[in-house]
């Protein structure tokens, strides 16, 4: 199964803007794979844990990185 979500993206959940830390795939027996997305708040830094199913409909925010 290809994943939308990657290590590093910004994504936008219920108004706020989470970056992603980590994505963990679960397999248990002959059910379909769960996948576990640890995220990060960019307003105060505290970190939620969701399923990938919880985050539907996905909203990646554009960003880039500059040299400063």
């Amino acid at each position: 199964m290809n994943v939308p979500v990657k290590r590093g993206m910004l994504l936008r959940h219920q108004g706020h803007l989470f970056f992603v830390e980590d994505v963990v795939e679960h397999h248990s027996g002959q059910m379909k794979p769960t996948f576990h997305v640890a995220l990060r708040a960019l307003s105060d830094g505290r970190k939620v844990d969701r399923a990938l199913d919880d985050l539907m409909p996905l909203q990646e925010v554009p960003h880039s990185y500059h040299n400063v």
